[in-house]
């Protein structure tokens, strides 16, 4: 799987390359000027490409954000300017509480790390038991309801292929360049309300990794006042933590879901359970399954459940094997023999 993703990586930036090579676009200047309110529409597009590092610039959308600029000064659209300069207000006490627990976070993953390098790992027990042996027992104990394992570190690394499996990789990457295009796009926005020209908006791609940005002109910026400068630094994470209620509020439970973290080593998760299965009554959306009889679960691919329970026939229950005393079992250890 790992070289077939570095090959497709290779195949991806050797494409990009040889577009750029033959398709060069029509302006090539970076003197990217301040648009007025009252200029007319002009595009302008900058390629930048050096090794793994692709940037494009463009001034496709000044005029669009001149015209949307205009359209909020005007006195029909009062009520509505205000109300977007108190949101974006409001953004700003959001943005600093974010910042401020951002940091706490940090400083508690920091502390956590530095424990467990000090302290160093719990040393593993060395009684292993290499047999593989079935079980039975009169008494039902159901599964547990657990959806990841606990961990004591607050901010886990989302990394491709170690952290959350290598398949969820173009998720990953579209829903990062989503977000960063509507975070750019609250910075936009407040700028208009104070006619705070686009100097330029774009996107870079280094290596997997894209992001989204805009920019202005530094002389209007700097005429700013401090508490209008602050709104408009800050209406992008506010734009981030609305996207971020939209999105989770339909789910259950929306609030107890915090992070992130992939159970693939442990097992699988239930998503869903249909409701005339006899399974309804034994499984709970949430429920980890670690095994399937001897059959285990962990690293599984996908589509194990459905093959398993499937299959003609299976290696593992149509083997015949002893019931025997699990305490006697585990005492005998390798020198256990069953007549």
């Amino acid at each position: 799987m790992i070289p077939f993703a570095f090959l497709l990586l290779l195949s991806l930036w050797s494409l990009i390359h040889l577009t750029h090579r033959f398709y060069a676009p029509s302006f090539k200047s970076r003197s990217l000027l301040p648009t007025s309110l009252t200029s007319r529409k002009r595009n302008l597009t900058t390629v930048t490409l050096k090794g793994v590092y692709l940037r494009v610039e463009s001034t496709a959308l000044n005029y669009a954000h001149d015209i949307l600029a205009q359209w909020l000064s005007r006195n029909r659209a009062v009520h509505f300017r205000t109300i977007l300069r108190s949101t974006f207000d409001l953004g700003i006490m959001i943005s600093l509480l974010g910042m401020a627990v951002a940091l706490a976070l940090l400083a508690w993953t920091f502390v956590q790390l530095a424990r467990r390098l000090v302290v160093g790992s719990v040393p593993q027990s060395t009684d292993v038991y290499l047999r593989v042996k079935r079980v039975y027992e009169s008494n039902y104990v159901p599964p547990l309801h657990t959806t990841r394992a606990t961990t004591d570190l607050p901010v886990q690394l989302l990394i491709p292929g170690v952290t959350l499996p290598l398949s969820q990789l173009p998720l990953l990457i579209s829903a990062l360049f989503f977000s960063q295009t509507i975070h750019e796009a609250g910075h936009a926005l407040s700028a208009a309300l104070d006619h705070v020209p686009l100097q330029c908006l774009g996107a870079s791609l280094t290596l997997l990794v894209p992001a989204a940005f805009v920019a202005f002109p530094t002389q209007a910026l700097a005429s700013l006042s401090p508490h209008v400068r602050a709104r408009i630094a800050a209406s992008g994470p506010l734009l981030s933590a609305l996207l971020y209620l939209i999105l989770i509020l339909p789910l259950e439970r929306p609030f107890l879901l915090v992070g992130y973290s992939s159970v693939t080593a442990s097992g699988l998760i239930v998503a869903s359970v249909t409701l005339d299965s006899p399974l309804a009554s034994h499984l709970t959306p949430g429920t980890l399954l670690t095994a399937l009889d001897d059959f285990p679960l962990a690293n599984a691919k996908e589509g194990a459940w459905s093959d398993y329970l499937t299959a003609s026939q299976s290696s593992f229950s149509k083997e015949p094997a002893w019931c025997v005393d699990t305490n006697w079992f585990l005492s005998e250890g390798d020198s256990a023999e069953v007549p």
